[in-house]
């Protein structure tokens, strides 16, 4: 077992995931890896990113748009120093199941996690947030 998978495992334990079922997704375009995690029942995706890929951002505008009431995944435990975010399973459909499924809704959206920013930008557009008053450390 890696030195890397320990520190997975440990931070599972830490979040009260009991007996994990590890099932690594497909890589993105970025250096983060994701993983579908099983346990009693309950699935969640664990984000295993590099520093370098910013992971804190990530936890940042996550939580500011689930505030503002958009639907973002909700993130269960985090560890930013280390690059480990337990997050809400949104279910298995993929993007390329859209794109197959129907070709006018796939253009209408940007591909892979740039679709975050542009749910920022209709967040602000919208006045759900107030760049000014909200503020996160």
């Amino acid at each position: 077992m890696t030195e890397r998978q320990k520190e997975i495992l440990a931070f599972l334990k830490k979040a009260k995931i009991k007996q994990p079922k590890i099932k690594w997704l497909p890589n993105d375009a970025s250096g983060r890896k994701y993983a579908r995690i099983l346990s009693c029942k309950k699935s969640y995706i664990l984000m295993d990113s590099p520093i370098n890929e910013k992971p804190d951002l990530f936890y940042k505008i996550d939580l500011l748009l689930e505030k503002n009431k958009i639907n973002v995944p909700h993130i269960f435990a985090s560890n930013i120093d280390n690059g480990l975010i337990l997050m809400e399973d949104l279910g298995k459909t993929s993007l390329a199941d859209i794109y197959n499924k129907n070709l006018s809704v796939w253009k209408c959206f940007e591909p892979g996690s740039t679709f975050k920013v542009f749910s920022f930008a209709a967040a602000i557009e919208e006045k759900k947030i107030d760049m000014y008053k909200d503020t996160y450390n």
